[in-house]
């Protein structure tokens, strides 16, 4: 499923999003039916979010959030904002989705993604691209907390944009802060 706010239908088409979820998750090799759900929102939906399962009254870009039952990845570790709201640490899947086919959802700040995009010149889908790919190596157990992680997070990070985007995202820097 992908939900984009009204404000940003227009820079960001709901089936182009799809589109690059789709070769993501390809990229990864993960079973064919597999899933993620994506949202293009508002700032003041992210602060909210942020608050609410991270206890940070502030807007940030991306936000991942694993499916219904565990509040770890695949590799165990805690996915950022991965407490949800049905008691049991996990996100609760919207009507209509496949809970085992998920690998949990990615809410992304239109705005905070334009002025991300126009501070690092580029295309404000790029930068979408970037954080959803970004969203999605942590709902699959990837952290960057450690140089090491950092390291393989940010080649895995490439690997995928390529994949999303084509060749052409070879150029996008890929690098974490410390």
């Amino acid at each position: 499923m992908v939900a984009v706010h009204q404000d940003h239908l227009e820079a960001l088409p709901e089936a182009w999003l799809a589109d690059i979820a789709d070769r993501a998750l390809s990229a990864l090799a993960l079973p064919g039916d597999s899933g993620v759900e994506v949202v293009v929102t508002d700032d003041e939906t992210v602060r909210e979010l942020n608050l609410r399962h991270r206890g940070l009254d502030e807007t940030t870009d991306v936000l991942s959030f694993a499916p219904n039952i565990a509040s770890t990845g695949p590799a165990n570790r805690p996915v950022n904002g991965s407490k949800g709201d049905n008691g049991d640490g996990g996100f609760v899947l919207p009507p209509g989705s496949d809970e085992d086919s998920s690998i949990g959802e990615v809410i992304i700040s239109g705005p905070v993604s334009a002025r991300q995009a126009a501070s690092n010149a580029r295309e404000t889908s790029e930068e979408v691209a970037f954080l959803l790919a970004h969203g999605i190596l942590h709902l699959m157990g990837h952290d960057h907390e450690e140089p090491q992680e950092r390291t393989d997070m940010e080649a895995e990070h490439r690997r995928l944009l390529i994949a999303m985007l084509g060749p052409t995202a070879s150029s996008i820097p890929v690098e974490y802060p410390s």
